[in-house]
């Protein structure tokens, strides 16, 4: 069994799409200046298609966009863009740990000897990790971190 979810979506959607977006409407305002008030206003457009096309790049560099966890059986899986980038097996990981990575954000951390994933913990990964997941202490070092315990359940008993 595997479940697939993308990696930080709320970043793609909240930070990526509103810029990518503002800076279209940006790109637009620019032409409109351009029209209305000559060519000194053109370097409006140029900074904008600028900062976009700086933005596709790092989009498609940076390893941590675009890339989907999978939870199986085995152990979790990034892969990004078809191509598997990053695996740990549950046996390997020796500790569960949370990453803050900004005011009410916090990320879910695999460490293994030599590898960390991170990955922004939601409601149904963490129900597939309580699922899927075949070690009691994972389980546990995940149920017992401060900031997780709003996914707890009455009915979610560590099998």
């Amino acid at each position: 069994m595997e479940v697939k979810f993308w990696k930080h979506t709320s970043e793609l959607w909240f930070g990526w799409l509103i810029l990518l977006v503002s800076l279209f409407f940006g790109v637009i305002f620019g032409i409109i200046l351009t029209i209305t008030n000559g060519p000194d206003c053109l370097f409006v457009v140029f900074v904008c298609l600028t900062l976009i096309l700086v933005m596709i790049i790092n989009l498609f560099t940076d390893k941590k966009l675009l890339s989907k966890v999978i939870y199986c059986e085995n152990g979790i899986k990034i892969i990004r863009l078809k191509k598997q980038i990053d695996y740990i097996s549950w046996d390997d990981i020796i500790e569960v740990e949370e990453t803050i990575r900004a005011y009410n954000l916090n990320w879910l951390c695999f460490v293994t000897k030599d590898k960390k994933i991170n990955v922004s913990l939601t409601k149904k990964m963490y129900d597939t990790i309580m699922l899927i997941c075949p070690y009691n202490r994972i389980k546990t070092a995940v149920n017992n971190l401060d900031s997780f315990k709003c996914f707890h359940k009455k009915d979610n008993i560590i099998k």
